[in-house]
């Protein structure tokens, strides 16, 4: 007899963990009425809601939506698709009459990246940064190509090494030369890509404090032919607002991005390009390859988050710089070492301690536990590893959208310090810190 579905083992792929998870949830919809399922799941969605209310939240991979984005996601359009480009849809998921609201937040979503990112062509259907990557790559590469990467050790997402698209795509690595800022090591690097010949360069990603040397990366692309990519998953209010580098101007031919993170949208990526070949390419590679329909609700939120990032851009980035710097200033201040210090700490949202190895985990633990949400990780030269880490990536991306000042970026690194030391009184504090900041604001809220 075929045992049910419902009671079935989890695949023995999974981790111990994740497994004892999904045997547990197995286990509890066998024996639980689905609208009694529903409301857990209400509950847990309140539950989540109400906890981050009551925290202080430096993840550099979290952002927040204002109210007004977040309102659309909830609405009709949840559970519309469409096949096909706005304007010029394949009628066989739908009349045309059906799509007209849609296709007017489509358009509307690319022109608003067209001008925060300054470049006229855009790919906005991707459901994430890391799907816009792989869009891009599958578009401008063949199996077998070779690009070269920036580091994992110097700040890299790993969307775009071995772990992530390129083994997918059946694409070869080479690391650039990184700096100990997370950069790129302009020497080395060139040493690299006149040896190796990539097909395409990339760049960005993950740990970003400094700008790059695009103009010299782009005069070493065109040495061997190779195309220039820049991950601005954490740079784009400073792009729009031009206190980082402009990647398109600067030579990059491609610039990959979300709508998430400091974007403080819903999730989801977008490329934007400056060649009408290499955006042709980039949108061949798009349907049906990567996804056939998608979010319309999200393109929605989307629109009203970029809106906002165009009303407030200039604002925010440089709320966001001046808290960075006094985050920088206070740690030092306390005798913490910080990445970048002798050059300002940081051009984007997020300052990197160093702590060293096992006091980074240790810090980051205690603080999450008491409020403060934090991650640590590796600083330049150490190996990627779970447990030899010396650094925490601090974000003040969220804190400054909230309203927050220099002042609480003192109070927060002194709130840290305290909890690591395992202060009672600190969760009591945090949260009403947390309390006192709840507004989102540069929104239309």
């Amino acid at each position: 007899m075929t045992a049910d579905i419902g009671t079935a083992s989890p695949a023995p792929v999974w981790p111990e963990p994740t497994a004892k998870l999904f045997a547990t949830a197995a286990e509890r919809v066998a024996a639980t009425e689905p609208a009694a399922l529903a409301a857990r799941v209400r509950r847990l969605v309140e539950e989540h809601d109400a906890w981050r209310l009551r925290n202080v939240n430096l993840l550099g991979a979290d952002g927040v939506m204002s109210r007004t984005a977040r309102a659309v996601l909830g609405t009709d359009m949840a559970s519309r698709v469409f096949e096909g480009l706005p304007g010029d849809r394949d009628l066989s998921t739908g009349p045309a009459v059906a799509a007209r609201w849609c296709d007017e937040l489509e358009a509307d979503v690319v022109a608003l990246s067209q001008r925060l990112f300054h470049g006229p062509y855009v790919e906005w259907r991707a459901v994430s940064t890391s799907m816009a990557t792989a869009i891009v790559l599958k578009g401008l590469c063949a199996r077998g190509d070779l690009v070269a990467v920036q580091s994992m050790s110097a700040g890299a997402n790993i969307s775009y090494h071995q772990a992530g698209v390129m083994g997918v795509l059946g694409l070869r690595t080479v690391d650039l030369s990184g700096t100990s800022e997370f950069g790129i090591d302009l020497d080395g690097a060139a040493r690299t890509i006149r040896r190796e010949r990539p097909r395409a360069i990339v760049v960005g990603g993950t740990k970003v404090l400094f700008s790059y040397p695009l103009a010299e990366l782009r005069a070493l692309a065109d040495e061997v032919g190779a195309y220039l990519i820049f991950d601005a998953a954490h740079v784009g209010p400073f792009v729009y607002a031009r206190t980082f580098n402009d990647p398109l101007a600067e030579g990059a031919d491609v610039l990959v991005t979300g709508t998430h993170k400091i974007m403080g949208g819903p999730v989801g990526g977008l490329i934007v390009s400056r060649e009408q070949e290499v955006a042709a390419a980039i949108e061949r590679a798009v349907w049906p390859g990567f996804l056939q329909t998608r979010d319309q609700n999200k393109f929605a939120a989307a629109a009203i988050s970029l809106a906002e990032m165009v009303a407030f851009g200039h604002d925010y980035a440089q709320a966001v710089l001046d808290n960075g710097r006094a985050l920088g200033e206070a740690l030092v201040a306390r005798g913490i070492r910080v990445v970048g210090a002798e050059r300002g700490f940081t051009q984007t949202h997020q300052v990197i301690a160093d702590f060293g190895e096992p006091r980074a985990q240790q810090l980051a633990t205690r603080g999450s536990d008491a409020g403060i949400l934090m991650a640590y990780t590796n600083i330049f030269g150490e190996a990627k590893s779970d447990i030899a880490a010396s650094g925490v990536r601090m974000s003040v991306a969220q804190l400054t959208r909230l309203g927050m000042g220099a002042a609480e970026m003192e109070r927060i690194v002194d709130l840290v310090l305290r909890a690591e030391a395992g202060d009672a009184d600190v969760p009591r504090e945090v949260e009403a810190l947390a309390s006192a900041h709840s507004a989102v604001g540069y929104s239309f809220d």
